[in-house]
């Protein structure tokens, strides 16, 4: 956090650096909710743990070690994917198993859609006069 704070009624003060203009230094002044939400962007959730990259994944250092150690791994020959079972010759009477037509249809499900309702029938109407 900043060294130097202070609270003047309405906002709050501290120095920081812009690293994005060379580190130089510089006075942020927000208010106190704006302050503790960003603050508390920070909190890590229970069970959580930060991790800091450093050495060859720094972000400075990654736009040069990257391809470095891309260019000492060896180059390796990906192997083609098994190939996709044809579907024009999927038969679904043909059981996955023993691979004979011993599978039945019982029903055939319909395609999804909102539920239909059914008409009540003719002794459930409640007739009012």
């Amino acid at each position: 956090m900043a060294n130097n704070m202070y609270f003047t009624g309405r906002l709050l003060s501290f120095n920081y650096k812009d690293y994005r203009q060379q580190g130089i230094q510089k006075v942020m002044s927000l208010t106190g909710l704006e302050f503790i939400r960003r603050f508390s962007l920070h909190i890590l959730p229970k069970g959580f743990v930060r991790i800091r990259h450093y050495g060859i994944l720094s972000s400075t250092s990654k736009p040069v070690s990257i391809p470095a150690i891309c260019n000492q791994l060896p180059i390796i020959e990906v192997k083609q994917a098994k190939e996709v079972r044809n579907q024009d010759t999927y038969n679904p009477l043909c059981c996955p198993d023993c691979k004979t037509e011993t599978m039945r249809v019982i029903e055939i499900i319909p395609t999804r859609g909102p539920p239909q309702i059914k008409q009540p029938s003719e002794k459930y109407v409640l007739h009012v006069s």
